[in-house]
């Protein structure tokens, strides 16, 4: 009995890091990472977009880059053109700073905990490797500065 809970815990444990747990709200996201005291991924993307789809099958499916997301940072993802596919729904533009905003997707923020970029926005697709050599960099400076505070 006792091997079959392990193996089930273990079976578990093993789904939910196969997923980055995406916050679905911008305020919710600030809120999450100021207490947490991590930094925020935001992905501006957009339903249609071919590179948006290339790095959601890609990067954010390497179980690398998943447990570094998942660990260290708290990540949300938007939807420049949710409104096209759901008539009755906001529009997600309000819901993150106008000032975050760049033609094309998909566009890569690193943010402080409050919001406030951390470094320029990757624009386009990035693959594994380099985007973990991004988290590592961003975290590093994260961390920099909060101790700084």
């Amino acid at each position: 009995m006792k091997k079959i809970l392990w193996m089930t815990l273990l079976l578990a444990s093993a789904l939910m890091a196969s997923e980055i747990h995406w916050i679905k709200s911008y305020q919710n996201t600030l809120s999450s990472a100021s207490a947490a005291k991590k930094p925020i991924v935001l992905v501006i993307s957009s339903h249609n977009c071919k590179w948006c789809r290339h790095l959601e099958k890609t990067t954010f499916k390497d179980p690398a880059v998943i447990k570094q997301l998942n660990k260290e940072f708290v990540s949300i993802t938007v939807y420049t053109d949710m409104y096209k596919h759901y008539p009755n729904y906001i529009d997600q533009r309000s819901y993150y700073p106008k000032a975050l905003y760049r033609q094309g997707t998909p566009t890569i923020w690193f943010l402080d905990s409050k919001g406030k970029p951390l470094f320029d926005a990757v624009q386009g697709a990035i693959d594994a490797k380099n985007f973990l050599q991004a988290l590592d960099i961003v975290k590093k400076k994260f961390d920099k500065e909060t101790v700084q505070q």
